[in-house]
């Protein structure tokens, strides 16, 4: 939902209640307060600064800038973004970033008082979370996540286990969304960048 929390007394005083909420998103609220013996009653309504919604970059392909834009109430240039692992939340304190990518702390481009946007560049395929912090708030995350296809991991499995030279060696590439039918694959020497091989595709 948009908001998490709930209700509690006042200090036992039954001519206060305290209603704490967590706002997930931005937008106009009202307090919809039920009397036990009662029906419910609409009280006032206010605006809380924040996302609502994003355009999750499509057709995202590692090392492509992919521009990624945000609607929401009193949002500006200043707020913080950043991609996170699926495994990760982005309520944790010190969540992971996606590979290849920084936290931006301020620096999007502000289109109006309701909408910002800003690039984003993956380093691996693999599924992203996206987390916006509206200047004084906290972080809160927006669907949905973002695929992108590619390698999810910078290691190998090699078929033996060991390099030989002179004989066929299978190289495992673990991914998301890989399509043998239009990747290609090369390697080169790690000591200096060199291409001592050739094409790996299919």
């Amino acid at each position: 939902g948009r908001t998490a929390g709930g209700v509690r007394p006042c200090g036992g005083n039954s001519s206060a209640t305290n209603v704490t909420a967590t706002y997930l998103l931005g937008g106009t609220y009202a307090i919809n307060y039920t009397v036990g013996c009662g029906s419910n009653v609409t009280l006032g309504s206010f605006n809380v600064s924040g996302p609502i919604n994003y355009t999750a970059p499509t057709n995202s392909c590692i090392g492509a800038n992919s521009n990624v834009t945000v609607a929401g109430l009193n949002i500006s240039s200043t707020d913080n973004v950043k991609f996170i692992p699926s495994s990760a939340s982005c309520f944790d304190l010190s969540p992971p970033l996606a590979w290849g990518t920084d936290e931006k702390f301020g620096g999007l481009t502000r289109h109006s008082s309701s909408k910002v946007s800003t690039l984003v560049k993956f380093g691996l395929g693999g599924q992203y979370r996206f987390c916006y912090k509206v200047t004084g708030g906290g972080y809160v995350e927006l669907s949905p996540p973002v695929n992108v296809p590619g390698p999810t991991t910078t290691t190998v499995q090699l078929f033996p286990p060991w390099g030989v030279t002179g004989i066929p060696m299978m190289h495992q590439v673990s991914g998301m969304g890989l399509n043998y039918a239009t990747d290609s694959a090369g390697l080169c020497d790690g000591s200096d960048g060199g291409d001592r091989s050739r094409d790996m595709s299919g």
